[in-house]
């Protein structure tokens, strides 16, 4: 019983941390994706041209 119990403990672990990663992947994303748009075109095009 105590085994069951501690594989359910470490597969959950393993989701929240899995979870977070997820959590923390989408929230990088998502703000290079704001201050891309927040930018105005013409600054962006001469940045590439650096």
């Amino acid at each position: 019983m105590s085994r069951m119990v501690r594989i359910t403990a470490t597969n959950a672990s393993t989701f929240l941390w899995q979870d977070t990663q997820w959590f923390k992947s989408v929230f990088i994303l998502s703000s290079v994706l704001i201050k891309m748009s927040s930018r105005p075109k013409k600054y962006r095009n001469e940045e590439m041209y650096d």
